[in-house]
């Protein structure tokens, strides 16, 4: 099967599965059902018959589905953890996961169960929260027992699950100390609004850890556009070469927001903006800058749709790479539509000098009706309008000379003056 980021496989997968409930909403409803010591122990015993853990470098995905976490099995969890020649776990995925009450030691039982996780911590690179009710003390212990010393970490996927904004921002500061490595964050309907979550992703995004980083999905957090302004700014001061997917689908983001995220993210192959309150008249000038392949406004397929579902795999299917293009990013609308009318005038003029320059005269020579028409060239029509108007300026000096000679003799009948004839 395949674990977290493309390409990387995994050769044993370790699942630990409950009895999901009838009811719908998984973890908010309550979770599955909690496993005892002997379920546990029968799950590992089968393994190992089957041979399941092959070497000490397996390349192992743990995925927990559908259980109240309980104290105990988070004990026989960490005793096994500890005791197996387990392999190398790359992939940890925890699905409908929920916790027991505080009473049964809850603390104790996140200590035990990431304490036996500290040694894995440097082969793990995915990891993913689907669909979980988890307490702070899950996920400081989670940061601080895996996080912080997963050098190698890729993939962080939350989704629609239950965290406190603490919960949540210690996740994200674990992200510094041991980044450069992260490719994919996808953090969805977990409340990422909130200072507390804005800081410590802005942060990570400004900085050289989210240089390898080629997704970013934050769909359906109740986004506004001071919250996207501000992720756009913290993506802006820092490059990010490899970016191929940034998607704030399922948000609060009006024209503002939208114009400063596809801006700032102008270099990533697709920019998802569906369903958010856009106007016509932005959509239509985003479309304009960046192309219709390059932004999406209109489709209403989920993300998980159309980006490809990664509650499995762990990986996102991205778009096939668009043709490179020429970067051509107009600023603003306004610069667009002059350049656009510009080309259109100048279309204009070019098929109006082609009328002028090829004029066809239909001329019949006699007895010859089948003839081909004469083609009039345009320098010999213009040098025929030229003699014409030289004709017609000579034409008037000439009758402006008699009018003169004209006046002239009345003038001299006036005083008087006479021609005397002289005999020769």
């Amino acid at each position: 099967m395949r674990g977290g980021d493309a390409g990387d496989e995994v050769d044993v997968l370790l699942r630990v599965q409950g009895e999901p409930l009838a009811t719908s909403g998984g973890a908010a409803a309550g979770g599955g059902v909690p496993l005892t010591d002997v379920d546990v122990a029968r799950e590992w015993v089968r393994l190992r018959n089957l041979h399941a853990v092959p070497s000490s470098s397996a390349r192992v995905a743990l995925e927990i589905r559908d259980v109240l976490l309980t104290a105990a099995l988070a004990s026989a969890l960490a005793e096994f953890l500890r005791e197996s020649v387990l392999g190398q776990i790359h992939v940890i995925r925890l699905v409908n996961v929920s916790i027991w009450p505080e009473s049964h030691g809850r603390d104790t039982l996140y200590r035990h169960f990431f304490g036996a996780l500290e040694a894995q911590a440097q082969y793990v690179h995915t990891l993913q929260i689907l669909a979980c009710s988890l307490s702070p003390g899950f996920t400081q212990w989670c940061a601080e027992k895996l996080l912080f010393k997963a050098g190698s970490l890729r993939v962080l996927h939350v989704h629609k699950s239950r965290l406190s904004s603490m919960s949540l921002a210690s996740v994200l500061w674990s992200l510094l100390p041991g980044g450069g490595f992260l490719r994919e964050l996808e953090l969805i309907a977990c409340g990422v609004n909130n200072a507390l979550v804005l800081d410590p992703l802005n942060v990570f995004l400004s900085s050289p850890f989210s240089k390898e980083l080629r997704s970013l999905v934050l769909d359906a957090n109740e986004l506004d556009n001071d919250a996207v302004e501000s992720i756009a700014s913290a993506f802006q001061k820092h490059e990010h070469p490899h970016i191929d997917l940034v998607s704030v689908a399922k948000n609060h983001i009006s024209d503002r927001g939208a114009r400063s995220l596809a801006t700032a993210c102008r270099d990533a192959r697709l920019i998802d903006l569906r369903e958010n309150s856009l106007g016509e008249e932005c959509k239509t000038s985003l479309h304009l800058l960046y192309g219709v392949k390059h932004v999406r406004l209109h489709n209403r397929k989920s993300s998980r749709e159309l980006h490809g579902d990664a509650s499995l795999t762990g990986s996102i299917q991205l778009p096939p790479p668009r043709p490179q293009e020429p970067e051509e990013h107009w600023k603003t609308l306004a610069e667009t539509q002059k350049m656009r009318s510009e080309s259109a005038l100048v279309e204009k003029v070019n098929n109006d000098l082609a009328n002028l320059s090829l004029s066809i005269v239909s001329a019949t020579a006699p007895g010859q009706e089948d003839s081909q028409p004469i083609v009039e060239r345009h320098g010999e029509s213009s040098s025929k309008r030229r003699y014409s108007l030289i004709h017609l300026v000579c034409v008037a000096a000439l009758f402006l000379i008699i009018g003169y000679f004209l006046s002239f003799l009345e003038s001299i009948r006036s005083t008087g003056f006479t021609f005397d004839a002289v005999p020769i």
